[in-house]
């Protein structure tokens, strides 16, 4: 999963077990950019819901995403507000 998340400037903590948040956005970053901020809690990534199935599966689902690609739809939880991003 790292690489996706490197190549948009970020990094979430190791498990999605315990909500998947950003703990680290990297300056001028296209995720940084794209307006996330450290604490928000990644929901899904492309409509792959974290919370549904097998965090294993989800962990290999997310490891394949492709960080070339331009329109990755991201949806956060920051605080009660549900945000969506494009990156």
């Amino acid at each position: 999963m790292t690489a996706f998340f490197l190549k948009k400037g970020m990094k979430p903590n190791n498990s999605i077990a315990d909500g998947f948040r950003i703990m680290n956005l990297y300056v001028n970053s296209i995720a940084e950019k794209a307006g996330l901020k450290i604490g928000d809690e990644i929901i899904s990534i492309n409509n792959i819901r974290i919370d549904e199935g097998d965090p294993c599966e989800i962990e290999r689902i997310y490891s394949r995403l492709d960080g070339n690609k331009v329109d990755n739809e991201i949806i956060v939880k920051r605080g009660e507000e549900i945000l969506k991003f494009i990156l």
